[in-house]
């Protein structure tokens, strides 16, 4: 039994063969300062996707809200109308009302063509958050029978 350590030949302390190195730990540390920096650089770019794709999909909600009302109501009842949503796609009451953020302009339908049996209304959604960017959508309506 030995309670003396044994040294090797040509090492010099324990603890040297463990540690890093003043160069290696800069290197390291530029290594994944530079990879952040990338990571970090892409963090506007998706929240913009992200607010980009959310606005998408409350504008697509609010059409098939108002598509659904103008199908359920008579062509020959419709008139140009406007409703207001808030940011998640749900209807406010006023235009004044603090929450809202979108604007559907409901157009009266107009004829086809002079012999159609269908009529067309134009649904524009604008934003108060993005005024240059308006969608404008089409929905056919077939006419009432009496009106043939």
């Amino acid at each position: 039994m030995q309670f003396c350590q044994q040294r090797r030949k040509g090492s010099t302390h324990r603890f040297a063969l463990q540690a890093f190195s003043l160069v290696e730990a800069v290197i390291a540390i530029g290594i994944v300062s530079f990879a952040m920096l990338g990571v970090m650089g892409l963090i506007p770019v998706g929240l913009s996707t992200f607010r980009d794709a959310m606005s998408t999909t409350t504008r697509s909600e609010i059409l098939s809200v108002i598509t659904s009302e103008v199908l359920r109501t008579d062509a020959s009842n419709l008139s140009a109308t406007n409703y207001y949503f808030d940011e998640r796609g749900i209807p406010v009451d006023s235009p004044g009302d603090q929450r809202r953020v979108f604007t559907a302009s409901v157009a009266a339908p107009t004829d086809l063509s002079t012999t159609a049996a269908a009529q067309r209304v134009v649904i524009r959604i604008s934003s108060r958050n993005q005024p240059l960017l308006t969608n404008t959508c089409s929905v056919i309506l077939p006419k009432p029978v009496d009106s043939l």
